[in-house]
């Protein structure tokens, strides 16, 4: 039994010999070469000195996988106009949703400061407007918006027109385009709810419907900002550009701190510069409750500066230890902020004492 045992285990050990002898022969001759294409890539990736290098190629090669941004690139038309737009303002867009999106957003600002003009020419007035006065002022925001729903069907129609074509970008751009309709749709009823007023038989009335619409429509001109900047922010991730990352998607141009993509940038370096993922982080919202009332009694200018002026506190508390932590402005009034080796009681900490500072703070201007 024991000499069997022993024969049993020395063919075991010239059989795995022999296996090993002419794996290597495989490997080196290039046998194995085409394995490359269907090991795991996190294989590949964690093992830095591994490499099957091809001496001759296959027989019959496999054709390479199509370069998404390649097809996008080749397919699209970028109108001359959103070409000059964007070089107005040093913009590259990588592809033509991201040309798309950029484009919206100078064009939405442009629209939100000229809606702007119009509420401060209300709010100036509103208390003894006359009936010319309103009659002028109904017929302003209409017309405004009439341009900007044709601005907003211009960039609809050439999405919609690249949809086939847009690969990786397919499901972005077709989400914005679903904003668009929807933005269309509320605009069309702002228009028609102006044109049904009857400011010569009801002044006052009609002062407090034209305010409520101003309300309306400047929420959505802030929505679709924001809507524009996820999708901006998806195209990135997409083309995987997030460290290139221009100043003007990091920066929030009202308070000037960080925006939804610079903090998105900061995450995005914690993640890299953190492999174990053994560090820890936390992040936090802060809202500025009772924004909306003070919009309608001071208007969108002062709303402004009360977030501005909030920001700017909360950035003076902001202790920064890593050179990580970072606050940024979210969405309209709310703001993130991100806390690098801070567990959530010392986070929630520091977030209590930001609340009570800017609660106690008086904000003038």
């Amino acid at each position: 039994m024991i000499s069997l045992l022993v024969t049993i285990g020395a063919t075991n050990l010239l059989l795995g010999y022999a296996l090993a002898v002419y794996a290597r022969r495989a490997m080196d001759g290039g046998w194995f070469a085409g394995w490359k294409e269907v090991l795991p890539q996190e294989d590949l990736s964690a093992l830095d000195t591994l490499a099957f290098e091809m001496e001759e190629p296959p027989p019959e090669p496999a054709e390479p996988e199509p370069d998404p941004l390649a097809e996008v690139e080749a397919a699209e038309e970028i109108p001359p106009e959103w070409v000059d737009k964007l070089e107005a303002e040093a913009i590259v867009a990588r592809s033509f949703v991201e040309a798309s999106a950029q484009v919206l957003r100078l064009e939405v600002a442009r629209y939100r400061e000229a809606l702007i003009r119009l509420e401060d020419a209300y709010l100036a007035n509103r208390s003894a407007a006359t009936k010319d006065f309103l009659e002028n002022l109904k017929q302003g925001v209409t017309r405004l918006n009439r341009h900007w729903l044709a601005t907003q069907q211009n960039a609809c129609d050439f999405l919609s027109g690249h949809i086939e074509t847009l690969g990786q970008f397919t499901e972005i751009a077709k989400t914005l385009e679903t904003a668009l309709l929807d933005q269309a749709s509320q605009i069309e009823s702002t228009c028609n709810n102006l044109m049904m007023l009857d400011v010569a038989a009801r002044p006052a009335a009609a002062a407090k419907a034209i305010g409520d619409e101003f309300s309306r429509l400047l929420g959505l001109a802030h929505s679709l900002r924001d809507d524009l900047s996820d999708a901006i922010l998806s195209t990135m991730r997409c083309e995987g550009v997030l460290d290139s990352m221009d100043r003007k998607v990091r920066n929030d141009d009202l308070t000037g701190m960080c925006s939804r993509g610079g903090i998105e940038l900061k995450f995005h370096a914690w993640w890299k510069d953190d492999p174990a993922r053994n560090r820890l982080a936390s992040a936090a919202v802060l809202d500025i409750s009772r924004i909306a009332s003070f919009n309608r009694k001071l208007g969108t200018r002062y709303t402004d500066r009360i977030i501005a002026g909030a920001a700017s506190l909360i950035e003076k508390l902001l202790v920064d230890n890593s050179g990580l932590d970072a606050i940024g402005r979210m969405y309209g009034q709310q703001f993130i902020v991100f806390f690098g080796d801070t567990g959530p009681r010392n986070a929630m900490g520091t977030v209590e004492r930001f609340r009570q500072e800017v609660a106690a703070a008086t904000f003038e201007g």
